[in-house]
């Protein structure tokens, strides 16, 4: 039987913290993508505070949330897009897609040029706009022409 240094408990302990930080963060994010979707109005003092989190992710789907629920936070998700995370960027054309709202159609055109993906095999950022702006009722025609 092995006897455990307890400086390596110590980097046990910091890794399950850790752990479930990401995990809470994973389930907060979540939880305001549903309580968006599901339109329960009851939700929106639990949702505010979100808005002030240091978690992009979070801040993303919980103006999702309020806005679909009345409570305008459109202006929280065109700072996303600007966001030097590629995930959270991709999150902000996803809420604003789900959202249905014209005034994405603006933000989202301005980021129709990103190259980035967030991984080898993904779409980019541009073809994830461009979709959103396709199923917001755009005229593709109208999409500025790839600079690739």
């Amino acid at each position: 039987q092995r006897v455990v240094n307890p400086q390596e408990l110590v980097g046990v302990r910091r890794l399950v913290k850790l752990g479930t930080g990401i995990v809470r963060n994973f389930f907060q994010v979540g939880a305001a993508n549903a309580l968006g979707t599901i339109g329960d109005v009851s939700a929106v003092p639990y949702l505010l505070p979100l808005l002030k989190q240091s978690n992009p992710q979070l801040v993303v789907w919980a103006a999702f949330a309020l806005t679909r629920l009345g409570h305008d936070h459109f202006s929280f998700l065109e700072t996303a897009l600007q966001s030097t995370e590629v995930d959270v960027r991709r999150s902000a054309i996803l809420a604003m897609q789900q959202l249905g709202d014209s005034r994405a159609i603006a933000p989202l055109l301005r980021v129709c040029d990103d190259p980035s993906r967030r991984f080898e095999t993904d779409s980019t950022v541009a073809e994830a706009a461009t979709k959103a702006l396709i199923s917001l009722g755009y005229n593709i025609g109208n999409l500025p022409p790839s600079s690739h």
